[in-house]
Parts: structure tokens; sequence; C-alpha cells
């Protein structure tokens, strides 16, 4: 786009196709590096115990949350001046990569470990 002398506003955003949790998560569970045990929590669940905001669960809203529309900005402009997607196994891979690499291994957004097990805890009592 640069090289072309492009102008205007462009929405680069991913992946081309519908991405629901499951399928995420599947594909993150490929990459690990011990088992993974999935338990689904359902959205009132969440909701209840507090987990309803960003920096508790990264990419996740609640469906009646006003920032629903937020994962689903249309991007066809870009697609149509060359935008192209990378494959999702990629970017998991990648991105373990980097974090590997990193020296701070303090998180700063998710479920602390401590929380984690409450709610997993509680999560198995329903």
């Amino acid at each position: 786009m640069v090289e072309a002398q492009a102008v205007g506003t462009y929405n680069a955003t991913g992946p081309k196709e519908d991405l629901n949790w499951e399928k995420l998560i599947s594909e993150c569970r490929r990459f690990a590096r011990k088992p993974v045990d999935l338990v689904w929590a359902n959205e009132q669940f969440l909701m209840d115990h507090h987990c309803n905001n960003w920096n508790k669960l990264p990419l996740w809203w609640p469906s009646q949350s006003e920032m629903t529309g937020l994962f689903r900005i249309d991007c066809q402009k870009a697609q149509d001046k060359g935008l192209s997607f990378r494959p999702l196994s990629e970017t998991i891979a990648d991105t373990l990569s980097w974090d590997d690499q990193r020296g701070d291994r303090t998180l700063r957004t998710g479920l602390s470990h401590e929380e984690e097990a409450v709610l997993l805890n509680q999560v198995a009592k329903e």
C-alpha cells in the first residue's frame, strides 16, 4: 500500500473467515507443550463471577455488551486492495515463540492462577 502510494482509511483486521472461541482454543491446544483439559463455562457463569471485562478474559465480551461489534469490523476495502491473512496456526506459533523470548514472565492481564482455580472449582459444582 505504501509503495502504491494508496491513501485513505482501511480496517486491517482478521481473520478473513469467522472464528469462534472453540476453533481458536482448539487450534491453540495443538501447540500446547503439555496436555490441556478444556472446561467450558457459559456466559452467565462468567458474568456472575465478574469475568466480564477485558482484563480478566482478553478478547471476550458478553453478548449484551456495547462492544459486541468490535470483532465484526468490515475489512473488505483493505482486502480489495490486497490485504491477506496469515494462517491462524502461524500466528499462534509466532506468539508462543515471542512469549518464550521475553524476559519478564509476569502477565499483566488475564486470570491469575488463583482466580482460575477458584473458577474451575465453582464451574465443577454447577
